[in-house]
């Protein structure tokens, strides 16, 4: 072999060398994006005693935007309409106790932006006092989101996996 062979044998391992060494960080370029693209929903209850108000919110605490796939309020294992809301659900917890509600209800493709805060479980109690029995009442209701990422990985968000409350097997 002759000096401009091994040259030549040369450039070309550098060449093989810078293209598998940009293959590799492209990889790893893709893998931090998702990281840096990715929603994380949960959702917290609390009451606010001073304004007579009860509540769930849903945060995406996450660092990308959740696009909303499918949405479910649950209630004792059955899925909750406004009509069963109306003429079941509500008379039986709230007997004799005036309120107002609103349930929030998240459209398919619907974006939550990382930061966001949604009241999607809200009770207003304008002539009795919050307590914490009120906080275990709204707790019965759960929430099932299934939701992507800019990257269409899918995820389900389940109250009932946070708060520990699937039945017992």
């Amino acid at each position: 072999m002759e000096n401009s062979d091994w040259i030549a044998l040369a450039s070309g391992v550098v060449a093989l060398c810078a293209l598998a060494t940009t293959a590799y960080q492209a990889y790893l370029s893709r893998q931090h994006n998702r990281l840096s693209l990715a929603p994380h929903l949960f959702a917290t209850t609390h009451i606010d005693k001073l304004d007579q108000v009860a509540r769930t919110v849903l945060i995406n605490g996450g660092t990308g935007p959740a696009y909303v796939k499918g949405y479910k309020i649950i209630h004792n294992s059955e899925e909750v309409t406004l009509d069963s809301l109306d003429k079941s659900i509500l008379p039986k917890m709230f007997s004799g106790i005036k309120h107002a509600y609103n349930f929030l209800h998240l459209q398919d493709y619907q974006v939550v932006l990382p930061g966001d805060k949604l009241d999607v479980i809200h009770f207003s109690f304008p002539e009795h006092i919050v307590s914490e029995n009120t906080m275990f009442i709204i707790q019965d209701f759960d929430l099932v989101i299934e939701y992507e990422c800019a990257y269409g990985i899918r995820k389900t968000m389940d109250t009932r996996a946070l708060w520990n409350k699937f039945p017992s097997q």
